[in-house]
C-alpha cells in the first residue's frame, strides 16, 4: 500500500536531481537531437541492401514498436495501482497493528491484507526493474551525460540476439550506476537502495516467505546477501522505486515538450543524426517531423 506523505517526501527529495539529469543530457549530448532519440527509442533496421551485398540499408525506426507497447502495458498497470494510496500517515497506520484482544480479528485481517498487497507490489517492483525499455533508456541517458553518441545498436543481451551492440543486463545496470555515482551521486544512492538484485531474484523465483511483518529471503548466496527485509524496509524501498518511476515518466514528458517547442520555428521539424557501427561504420543527418497537439515524431512529413 502507498502512503501519500511518504510519496510526497520522496518526490520532494528526488525531483531536483531529475532537473539536473535533464540539464546534463542537454548540455553534454554530442548532437542536439540525441535526447529526442532516447525518448523515441530509436533503433536501426536490419534489412540487407540488395544493391550492396553484405551491407545493410540505412533504415531506422522511430517511436513505439513491440518494446514500446510492452512498456505501455506495464505503465498502465503500474499507474492504476499508484492511483490508490492511503491518506492516513504511516505512523497512524502502524497503530492499527497494535494488539488488543478486542481487536484481534480486525488486526489479523489488516495483517492478511497487508501481506497480499505487498505481493502485488512485488510484481510492480519486478515490472519496473526488469523492464527492458526502462533500462535501455537509462543506459542511453547515461551515454548522453557522459558526452557519448546515442547508441543506435544497443539492446539488452538475450538468447537469439546478435552480440553486436548488445550488453548483458548486469553490465548495462553497472554502467548506469557508475555514471550516476560520478555525475549525480544522489540518484546513484537512490538506485543503490532500490535496485536490489537479491530481492528482485527472490521475487522472480518465489524464494521468499512472509512471516509476521517480515519478508524472509530464501536465496542468500553471497556474504553481503541478507536474510530478509522488514515491512518497514520494504515500504521505504517500494515508495522510492515508485517515485523514481514516476519522475522517469515525467522526465520524458518534459523532453517531449522541449523538442516540440524547439521545432515550432522550423515547421515542426528537428534534425537527428543516424549512426551505424556494424557491419560498416557510417553516419548521416536527417529530420523528424512532429504534429500539433500530439507532439509525436515521424520520419515523414504530415499531410493534413
Amino acid at each position: 500500500m502507498l502512503f501519500n506523505e511518504i510519496l510526497n517526501e520522496k518526490d520532494k527529495s528526488l525531483n531536483p536531481y531529475f532537473d539536473e539529469l535533464f540539464n546534463l543530457a542537454i548540455k553534454n549530448q554530442t548532437h542536439p537531437g540525441d535526447l529526442l532519440l532516447v525518448m523515441e527509442n530509436a533503433v536501426l533496421g536490419n534489412e540487407e541492401d540488395p544493391n550492396n551485398p553484405g551491407n545493410l540499408r540505412l533504415y531506422y525506426n522511430i517511436g513505439t514498436d513491440i518494446e514500446g507497447h510492452c512498456e505501455g502495458t506495464n505503465h498502465d498497470f503500474i499507474r492504476e495501482y499508484v492511483k490508490d494510496y492511503e491518506n492516513i500517515g504511516y505512523g497512524e497506520y502502524l497503530k492499527l497493528h497494535e494488539y488488543t484482544q478486542e481487536r484481534s480479528e480486525e488486526i489479523n485481517q489488516i495483517a492478511h491484507q497487508e501481506a497480499i498487497t505487498i505481493q502485488v507490489e512485488m510484481l510492480i517492483y519486478l515490472k519496473i526493474w526488469e523492464g527492458e525499455t526502462f533500462l535501455k533508456k537509462w543506459y542511453e541517458l547515461c551515454m548522453l551525460i557522459n558526452a557519448e553518441d546515442y547508441d543506435w545498436h544497443f539492446k539488452i543481451k538475450s538468447p537469439g540476439r546478435s552480440n553486436q551492440g548488445n550488453l548483458p543486463r548486469y553490465k548495462a545496470f553497472n554502467y548506469v550506476k557508475d555514471t550516476l555515482k560520478d555525475k549525480i551521486p544522489q540518484l546513484y544512492d537512490s538506485f543503490l537502495k532500490c535496485h536490489r538484485s537479491q530481492i528482485r531474484n527472490a521475487i522472480a523465483h518465489s524464494q521468499y516467505a512472509i512471516l509476521g511483518r517480515n519478508i524472509l529471503l530464501n536465496n542468500k548466496n553471497k556474504d553481503d546477501d541478507v536474510g530478509g527485509v522488514s515491512f518497514d524496509e520494504w515500504i521505504d524501498i517500494f515508495h522510492e522505486t515508485i517515485i523514481l518511476f514516476e519522475l522517469y515518466l515525467n522526465f520524458f514528458d518534459r523532453v517531449k515538450d522541449y523538442y516540440f517547442e524547439l521545432s515550432r520555428p522550423f515547421n515542426l521539424k528537428r534534425e537527428i543524426r543516424v549512426n551505424r557501427k556494424f557491419p560498416n561504420a557510417n553516419s548521416f543527418l536527417t529530420v523528424l517531423h512532429s504534429r500539433e497537439h500530439y507532439k509525436d515524431w515521424s520520419p515523414y512529413p504530415n499531410t493534413y
